[in-house]
């Protein structure tokens, strides 16, 4: 048993497990809240996802098993769910369990595309894009009323908080009003010229409806004994310069929040048709990007929003300001970076010219805006309060985390290389000094400088051409003497710093090198290639120490542990896999993920270990060698108790306790050598055993594959074995690890033992014959 240091920091790392996993929880659609806006309801593909609006962290799911949710609603009383499938089936759910209760046709002949449920929650109505509107009661489970209209797509349902009125919108432009004790159309409101998106009311005599003619309409008449009195025509239209999507509105006002194309709220007042708040727009960050679906939490006084772009925001409702941003599709993750004071937060790339930096304790991240386009990679500061980023236009961008609020700010930017900038490298002791390496095949250094008017400028030092073919990975040694790249060229050069001087070019690889890595401590370098293989390079003697073998596939990152002498690799098969450098031998295999792992990032003592994969997730792993070795030592300690019984149960010749305790060590020795103390036959191994449970049944078949090769022990190994297939079916057996192997060497074996006593007994024939004839003679 190995012996660790418990308090030691850097121990040997020997196991860990997923803490936290960011996966897609949106796949677009409308989201509802429950239990006052703690928590949120939204599709995700085949799926419901519950989500906590405070972490972001999943709560629950519910199935639909492949077939995906076109559109759902939650009950006022919280109590049901019903979705809505591209089978045209509709599925009832208990919320609090989370089981499907009902399952019935939609009657309409395409996909149900919006629904609405009454203050009672007993109503249901839905909207199909055939152009018609049922309504269904949710606890006298038929449909009590089929609406039917000219060819249109029902964009919109909407409930009258107090009366037996459905409100409907459609694509022909009309709003239509349904009274539901004579399933007649009593009024067609005409206002809108496109597509009616929402319907809300604001009281219950004035209806606002938002459409993608980029205006508001306000309908009065409502509360009215005669519905007749609805105009027909809007009383206010309250032009708001964008395509709505959603109308909120403020509580115990005729006030109005609106989400729409511009991917940005506005408040507008809908008596003076003003708008008196509008959400401050980073340009930059709104491009081609729209709210898609918006809905008030008025107990939390926030929206929440999602975008095109599957993000999901908590935005402040009286000021408009977003508190904080969930990832509802994380895409395609091509690096991990451990960033912040206390490493406490993960900065994400992905197939995207935006960085997401998350918190490790929840989901919420700032979104990072400063390439034009996708990036590549990351380098982070020594402190972690700053990285540089590159992208494939050739840009650099050196980024600042602010200690007291966490908030990260870009300082500079530069354009770096002629084409993408393919990998970076932060200098281990300063954070004004680092390396970039480019598809262009040069190598650069570049200082931080102040300028004398204020601000931050990048300026390049020196450049190298380095490779013949792209420069994949960079890095700096710890006290920044030298540096090392692994090119596409399928070699690792070493370079002098500050000259930028190639020193040596190690060559060995037979495909090209993904990543290099200064060990912390050691004087050697790592470096990993496609051909599957990590090699460790001297950089005293310039000599390959050793050449590590484990993937079958490309090993995309490294990262050394426990000062060196550990090492973590990943590679293109989803595997990730520890190391012990001294003797090359796999400690632990990590599978968690169903693609590419293209990065790895680890704190300082490897107790966090982050991974990031092409499946579009990213996992933080936590160490928990010090938990394993605690119990392997009682495990140990606890084993180590059980023998001494054993040994006492022996010489107090206590052979039924004695065998049952062997059995449950699974020490096939001693429970031969009890066997035999007690001359056995099948009626005293009943007696010893009592009752034979399946655990100690398993283990018995072990014991008799093992006794019954050799033929001392045969007679015990088939005393067992006829007591076992007395005692046990058929489906018993065949349900134990191993059996069959098993089997097929017992009956190989008795088969043995059968025909040499078979032989025996022909030869203890022979002589009783012999005898007999010598009797008579």
């Amino acid at each position: 048993m190995p012996t660790v240091a418990m308090g030691d920091a850097y121990e040997t790392k020997a196991s860990y497990v997923v803490k936290k996993k960011w996966t897609p929880f949106y796949s677009g659609g409308p989201i509802q809240s429950i239990q006052k806006g703690e928590k949120f309801i939204c599709c995700c593909g085949d799926q419901l996802k519950i989500m906590t609006s405070d972490s972001g962290d999943e709560h629950g799911s519910i199935n639909l098993e492949g077939d995906d949710v076109t559109c759902f609603y939650v009950t006022p009383d919280e109590e049901f769910v019903v979705t809505a499938s591209r089978s045209s089936l509709l599925k009832q759910w208990q919320l609090d369990t989370l089981e499907c209760v009902r399952t019935w046709k939609a009657i309409h002949t395409s996909p149900v595309i919006s629904m609405h449920c009454d203050a009672t929650s007993t109503l249901l109505a839905t909207g199909g894009s055939d152009g018609s509107v049922k309504v269904w009661d949710l606890y006298r489970k038929y449909c009590t009323h089929n609406l039917r209209f000219p060819a249109a797509v029902i964009n919109a349902v909407r409930f009258h908080p107090s009366k037996m009125l459905l409100v409907t919108a459609s694509s022909d432009y009309k709003i239509r009003v349904w009274d539901l004790k004579t399933s007649r159309c009593l009024r067609v409101l005409d206002g809108h010229v496109s597509a009616i998106t929402c319907l809300v009311f604001a009281t219950d005599d004035v209806m606002l409806s938002g459409g993608r003619d980029k205006v508001v309409c306000m309908w009065k008449g409502f509360a009215a004994d005669e519905v007749g009195q609805i105009a027909e025509e809007p009383y206010r239209v309250v032009p708001t310069y964008e395509s709505v999507e959603s109308v909120m509105m403020v509580k115990d006002t005729l006030k109005f929040v609106i989400a729409g194309s511009n991917g940005s709220l506005s408040t507008w007042n809908g008596e003076t048709s003003e708008c008196e708040l509008k959400q401050r727009e980073e340009k930059e960050d709104k491009v081609d990007v729209e709210i898609t679906h918006a809905l008030p939490l008025y107990e939390r006084g926030e929206i929440i929003t999602a975008h095109s772009d599957l993000t999901i925001e908590f935005v402040a409702m009286d000021t408009l300001e977003v508190k904080k941003r969930l990832a509802g599709d994380i895409n395609e993750v091509t690096g991990v970076h451990l960033v912040g004071k206390d490493l406490d937060q993960i900065a994400v790339v992905m197939s995207s010219a935006n960085i997401k930096v998350f918190e490790r304790e929840s989901s919420t991240y700032q979104l990072l805006k400063g390439h034009k386009d996708f990036i590549t990679n990351i380098t982070v500061f020594k402190n972690g309060m700053g990285f540089v980023s590159g992208a494939r236009d050739g840009s650099i961008a050196l980024w600042f985390i602010d200690e007291e609020t966490g908030i990260i700010t870009c300082g500079a930017r530069a354009d770096a290389h002629n084409s993408s900038v393919s990998s970076l490298a932060m200098s281990q002791m300063k954070s004004t000094f680092f390396l970039t390496g480019s598809e262009d095949n040069t190598i650069k250094s570049w200082r931080l400088v102040k300028l004398k008017k204020g601000g931050l400028k990048l300026k390049c030092d020196k450049t190298q051409f380095a490779h013949e073919m792209t420069v994949n990975s960079i890095h700096i040694s710890p006290n920044d003497g030298l540096a090392v790249t692994g090119s596409q060229d399928k070699t690792v050069k070493l370079w002098s710093l500050p000259a930028l001087e190639c020193e040596h070019t190690f060559t060995g690889h037979v495909k090209g090198v993904w990543c290099v890595k200064f060990s912390p401590i050691d004087k050697v370098v790592a470096s990993s290639s496609a051909d599957g293989t990590v090699k460790i390079w001297a950089v005293d003697t310039l000599n390959c120490l050793r050449t590590i073998q484990g993937h079958d596939c490309s090993v995309l990152s490294l990262v050394f542990l426990k000062r060196g002498t550990q090492i973590v690799t990943s590679g293109s098969d989803g595997l990730i896999k520890l190391w012990e450098m001294k003797t090359s031998e796999c400690m632990l295999t990590l599978d968690a993920h169903e693609s590419n792992i293209e990065s790895l990032s680890a704190n300082e003592d490897g107790s966090v270990l982050v991974s990031g994969s092409l499946d579009g997730t990213f996992i933080q792993w936590e160490d928990q060698s010090e938990t394993v070795m605690a119990e392997s030592r009682k495990e140990y300690e606890d084993r180590m108790l059980m023998f001494e019984e054993l040994q006492n149960l022996l010489q107090e010749k206590q052979v039924s306790k004695a065998l049952k305790l062997a059995i449950r060590l699974e020490q096939p020795a001693t429970a031969l050598k009890v066997l035999k103390q007690l001359n056995c036959d099948a009626e005293m191994l009943e007696k010893a055993l009592g009752t034979l449970s399946v655990t100690k049944a398993a283990v018995l078949v072990k014991f008799v594959a093992i006794w019954n090769t050799n033929s001392r022990n045969s007679n015990e190994a088939q005393v067992v074995l006829q007591y076992l297939l007395s005692t046990l079916t058929v489906e018993e057996l065949l349900s134990f690890d191993d059996v069959i192997p098993n089997i097929r060497g017992m009956i190989a074996y008795t088969e043995r033992h059968f025909a040499r006593l078979s032989r025996l007994q022909q030869q203890v024939s022979f002589i009783d014959y012999t005898l007999h004839q010598m009797k008579f003679e």
